[in-house]
């Protein structure tokens, strides 16, 4: 009986041989599997399939865990080196994907760690802000090692995947190492879902509307009415959404129902899409980036010309001005017990009670999220906080290391 085999995100029929090498010269040990996806495997109709190709192709030099049903013996890390995808289809009867993958083997979980290897440098930013290292590496994670000095402090921050720990103040010039079993290297992971399917790759066919951005602490997705995009947070049991505005031409004039989404990068720790507005004749591009572990979704707007840009809120809420110090967020308390927090690297102008904006540019920087707890927010999960994570967070890559 065939078993299902995981590579990365994408799941798979595991068929019955499975061939190792070993080279002598380059000392790498590679595996090949074949495996395939079809209409009435698990369930899966033409449109499942027709994703399974998109995907499996996007794993091409992805670094991933692999997990078998049956040959749990060859579990562990690996590095896509090739992969390639037949299709079959018999029009009305048969859609069939076969796949093949030339896998270079690192190692079982229990002889290898993963190392983030963390920007050095901090976002430019107008307020002579150092910001904080931060790091969320995946639930289920053990042993973290940053040397001879620990980070300062390790907090908990309720996921909708479970309780992911934020290790804050991570030492300079330090990439820190940890251990995973292939079975917890998803955990908390940032994922790209359209029309409700999580997906892998950067090549997909998306519609504007149809996607959700989540890490499982903040998740985005596009309004058709009411506002441009539905930003939430966990709150525990439930998403509490809030709706937000992008504007272009005025502090509140909204850019409106996006035209195109295209996917930029989409990582286990960080998840970068591209949504494209039509400004005719012209466009704006808006960026969104969300990080593994993070309570802000940042946002980077681009013009094609000399304009107003910024966010802002839907529906007023009384708010606090602390643009001296590069945000703002709401007073009090909401209705779910938390408070709004928009701000930016650079300064701008405080959109009453709404959000913020900056004239006469063609790009802007903006965070926007939520203090979850309000005014009764955890020490780490506070709006300067929030701000100094945002300041601090660069770029982020995930490798394999021998221990």
């Amino acid at each position: 009986m065939w078993g299902v085999a995981r590579v990365g995100r994408v799941y798979l029929s595991e068929r019955y041989t499975l061939s190792e090498q070993n080279n002598a010269g380059t000392k790498q040990r590679t595996i090949q599997i074949d495996v395939q996806d079809y209409v009435g495997w698990q369930g899966h109709d033409d449109a499942a399939v027709r994703r399974a190709q998109e995907d499996i192709l996007g794993l091409a030099d992805q670094i991933v865990p692999v997990i078998f049903q049956n040959k749990t013996d060859q579990n562990g890390y690996y590095q896509v080196k090739d992969v390639g995808a037949e299709l079959l289809e018999w029009p009305g009867e048969i859609r069939n994907i076969a796949c093949s993958f030339i896998l270079e083997k690192f190692g079982p979980d229990s002889s290898v760690d993963l190392e983030s290897r963390l920007g050095f440098a901090i976002r430019s930013n107008n307020f002579v802000l150092t910001g904080e290292r931060w790091h969320a590496p995946p639930i289920g994670h053990y042993a973290y090692f940053t040397g001879s000095t620990i980070p300062s402090s390790t907090m908990t921050r309720t996921s909708q995947d479970g309780n992911i720990s934020i290790y804050r103040v991570i030492p300079p010039n330090i990439n820190p190492r940890w251990g995973c079993a292939v079975s917890s290297y998803a955990g908390g992971r940032v994922r790209i879902l359209t029309d409700g399917f999580e997906r892998n790759g950067t090549l997909l066919r998306a519609s504007a509307t149809g996607w959700e951005l989540s890490n499982g602490l903040v998740r985005v997705t596009p309004l058709a009415a009411n506002g441009m995009l539905s930003i939430a947070s966990w709150g525990g049991t439930v998403w509490e959404a809030k709706a937000w505005h992008i504007a272009r031409g005025g502090a509140t004039t909204s850019l409106g129902i996006f035209d195109q989404m295209s996917v930029i990068r989409n990582d286990p720790e960080l998840c970068t899409i591209r949504l494209l507005r039509n400004a005719s004749p012209g466009r704006t591009y808006v960026d969104l980036t969300l990080r593994r572990g993070a309570r802000l979704v940042e946002v980077y707007v681009q013009a094609d010309v000399s304009t107003t840009l910024g966010a802002y809120l839907e529906t007023v809420e009384t708010a606090s001005d602390q643009t001296a110090t590069g945000y703002v967020a709401a007073s009090g308390d909401d209705a779910d017990g938390n408070r709004f927090i928009v701000g930016s690297s650079k300064t701008v102008t405080y959109t009453t009670n709404r959000g913020i904006s900056k004239a006469a540019v063609t790009g802007l920087d903006v965070y926007i999220g939520s203090v979850v707890g309000g005014g009764a927010a955890g020490v780490g999960d506070t709006a300067t906080v929030l701000r100094d994570q945002y300041i601090g967070s660069v770029s982020e890559m995930t490798t394999v290391v021998h221990r």
